[in-house]
């Protein structure tokens, strides 16, 4: 079995592919980074062994590309020169890393990663005396237990800035909620989203906002109950499109296209009137072209079926 997973550089010329393949003999997946030339359909690989490789994105410059791998147990950040060359890992966090993004000037990364409140679990000390009692957990919420894994630790995703100069790392949102990366809008200003909410286990909602990194503020991006993803930023920066799924009707509530006015600060949906879902996970469940959102100008175009609407 092969599975794909393509990033395009932004020159169009080149691309950047992950293949997964059943290793057989070990009885478990392995993925590798492949390079394709667009105008010969050259495919080069890029990376070997029998680990996990995923995530590839090209830096804005064209000199490097990220990926996340499992090389050394937990999924961390691993630069490649397009050049060629050894990939080099510029992460080391304990939790893994779950996502990674280069800022538009390729200078700085954004990742996400996670943190327990609970520590080392006592278990996993290899000096422990094999005589001592397991000591009682208390559980406060009700998402505690998972199969295959267990007991599960009371854990948080937070955002770090990875200077890739210096090598400093900067811990950018962290606390007890969850940090979503979403996208960069310009060097100093990124969109994230956080479920802000005492009670973790009957929250259903992200709230969004623009993180400005020069002045250490938040600028929140008014929307309904629900969940966001996708977003996109139109080349001269100005404004926003973002799927957002409602809690309407509640699991069967559609999800719409949001467009959002950085000057104005106001919010629009684009797709109400449609009455059908948008976004990839459609594919899966209809085998249709995939469906994908550009904002060119003032137009914005859905394929698979094909809409356009006029952002005025």
């Amino acid at each position: 079995m092969i599975q794909l997973q393509t990033r395009e550089s932004h020159l169009q010329k080149e691309a950047v592919f992950v293949k997964t393949t059943l290793d057989q003999d070990e009885n478990k997946y392995v993925s590798n980074l492949y390079h394709l030339d667009l105008k010969t359909n050259d495919a080069t690989q890029w990376t070997y062994g029998k680990q996990s490789v995923s995530h590839p994105r090209w830096s804005n410059d064209g000199q490097n590309i990220l990926f996340l791998s499992n090389r050394d147990d937990k999924n961390q950040v691993y630069i490649l020169s397009t050049k060629g060359g050894e990939a080099k890992k510029v992460t080391d966090e304990k939790e893994g890393v779950t996502s990674a993004e280069f800022s538009p000037d390729s200078k700085r990364i954004i990742y996400q990663t996670g943190y327990s409140l609970e520590g080392d679990d006592s278990s996993d000390d290899k000096d422990k005396d094999e005589q001592e009692l397991p000591k009682p957990k208390v559980i406060h919420r009700m998402k505690y237990k998972a199969d295959g894994a267990g007991l599960l630790k009371e854990k948080y995703q937070q955002l770090k800035l990875l200077d890739l100069s210096s090598e400093d790392v900067k811990t950018v949102k962290k606390g007890k909620q969850n940090f979503i990366f979403q996208s960069w809008i310009n060097n100093s200003t990124f969109v994230y989203s956080t479920d802000e909410d005492v009670n973790q286990d009957f929250n259903f909602n992200h709230n969004v906002y623009i993180h400005h990194l020069d002045r250490n503020e938040d600028q929140e991006i008014p929307t309904e109950d629900g969940y966001v993803s996708s977003f996109t930023v139109s080349p001269n920066g100005q404004q926003l499109l973002f799927i957002h799924m409602g809690r309407k009707y509640y699991n069967a509530t559609h999800t719409e296209i949001y467009h959002y006015e950085l000057d104005s600060g106001v919010v629009t949906p684009l797709t109400t009137e449609l009455d059908a879902p948008i976004g990839d996970f459609v594919v899966a469940d209809t085998q249709q072209q995939l469906i994908y959102m550009v904002l060119n100008g003032h137009r914005i175009v859905i394929s698979t079926f094909l809409y356009q609407i006029k952002v005025m």
